[in-house]
């Protein structure tokens, strides 16, 4: 196996040896994560004699990612990916609000984009880095106790779908499933900055398809919307429930209902307009 490197996942650190061909797609993947700091787990990506990827954690996260075994190598690059998740989660769950969403930066404050699985998360965070916008963090958005977005620059991922929409080119390797884009190739990345809205996403297929609807939620239905979109790992629940409640009372929580990703972009960046 050749030896990777180390790279963060917010208050983790990694280090990552792998086997070819995943070892150069990891590497790229995960580009814009390589620190020079200490490691705090270890991470095996080996393709044994049968032609079958394994992975293995140490120490492990304390949910049940990061131990596949099987030969499909893009489920075994998508457990990497999420190996990335579930780590910087734990890393500053004691400490944060961490949410399932990007996280872009507007006129120097940060958005975040939160949304169950297929809500265009992560291609409305690519669009935006299309666009311009620095990227604060992607898939995983956690802010300190005064509300500050952290960097958390994962690659976004992108189903063929989502890449065509935004222009990008899918190379060929492990990407069947979802292709790990840095977040360095499609634009500017983002620094700390206080999170000043979070924008809940509702893809609409059926109606109105050149106007996002923009709604803003009142604390306790914000509190609804947000409940379904933190990742507690681990922590404790009523302190998690405190901290969203609190959340939801200070920074404006919007249901934004869209189809085209243009006109979507252009409702998150007109909010202040109103707001």
């Amino acid at each position: 196996m050749t030896e990777l490197g180390h790279f963060s996942a917010i208050n983790a650190v990694v280090a990552i040896r792998a086997d070819e061909p995943l070892a150069t797609v990891i590497t790229t993947a995960l580009s814009d994560l390589h620190t020079d700091a200490q490691s705090t787990h270890r991470l095996d990506v080996a393709l044994g004699d049968t032609g079958e990827w394994s992975l293995a954690l140490e120490p492990p996260a304390k949910t049940a990612i990061g131990r596949y075994r099987g030969a499909l190598s893009d489920v075994a690059l998508a457990d990497v990916i999420a190996v990335f998740n579930e780590l910087a989660a734990e890393s500053c769950a004691e400490s944060s609000i961490v949410l399932h969403a990007g996280c872009v930066q507007i006129d120097g404050v940060a958005v975040a984009l939160a949304g169950h699985s297929g809500a265009g998360k992560s291609t409305l965070t690519a669009a935006f880095a299309r666009h311009g916008y620095p990227v604060i963090s992607e898939e995983v958005t956690a802010t300190t106790t005064d509300f500050n977005a952290i960097p958390f620059r994962r690659p976004i991922g992108l189903r063929a779908a989502g890449a065509s929409a935004v222009g990008v080119v899918v190379p060929k390797g492990p990407y069947d499933t979802v292709y790990p884009c840095p977040i360095s190739t499609l634009g500017p990345k983002g620094d700390p900055a206080p999170l000043k809205a979070v924008f809940v996403l509702d893809r609409d297929k059926a109606r109105d398809r050149t106007t996002g609807r923009r709604r803003l939620l009142l604390p306790a239905d914000a509190l609804t919307a947000l409940s379904g979109e933190s990742l507690d790992s681990g922590v404790d629940r009523r302190a998690r429930f405190r901290a969203l409640e609190r959340l939801s009372r200070m920074v404006p929580v919007y249901r934004l209902t869209y189809f085209d990703t243009s006109a979507a972009i252009q409702a998150i960046v007109d909010w202040r307009d109103v707001a």
